[in-house]
């Protein structure tokens, strides 16, 4: 895939793809990197705020339940507001009321961005 077309795209993938070895902080942050948002701070501050994770943040991924782990994956596929968002099974292990903030982040961000979303659940 095209580095062009990628930055197009964020993909939050059934089986999540973490760095076991990577506190969440480092998981953003590199992917942050990766896609070139020079501003990093304000930006993971944000993603952590919504997605409740502010006091495992500097945990290692490794010890994430599965639904921190699925929190973070979804976190990583929205860093640089891509223009089509994949998103596979997004709420599996995730709390009735974590899952009705993320949707209303998700719902927002799509408004604002005019971002398309494909999302498949079987919920």
């Amino acid at each position: 895939m095209s580095i062009v077309f990628q930055s197009y795209l964020g993909y939050c993938p059934q089986r999540d793809g973490v760095l076991d070895l990577l506190t969440g902080t480092e998981t953003l942050v590199l992917q942050c990197q990766l896609k070139g948002i020079a501003d990093t701070t304000n930006y993971i501050e944000v993603l952590l705020e919504v997605f409740n994770m502010e006091d495992i943040a500097e945990q290692l991924v490794g010890t994430y339940s599965a639904g921190n782990r699925r929190k973070l994956s979804l976190c990583l596929s929205m860093i640089g507001t891509p223009q089509v968002l994949l998103l596979d099974e997004p709420y599996v292990g995730i709390s009735t009321m974590a899952r009705k903030r993320i949707i209303n982040y998700i719902s927002a961000l799509q408004r604002a961005a005019k971002m398309s979303i494909v999302l498949t659940s079987h919920r």
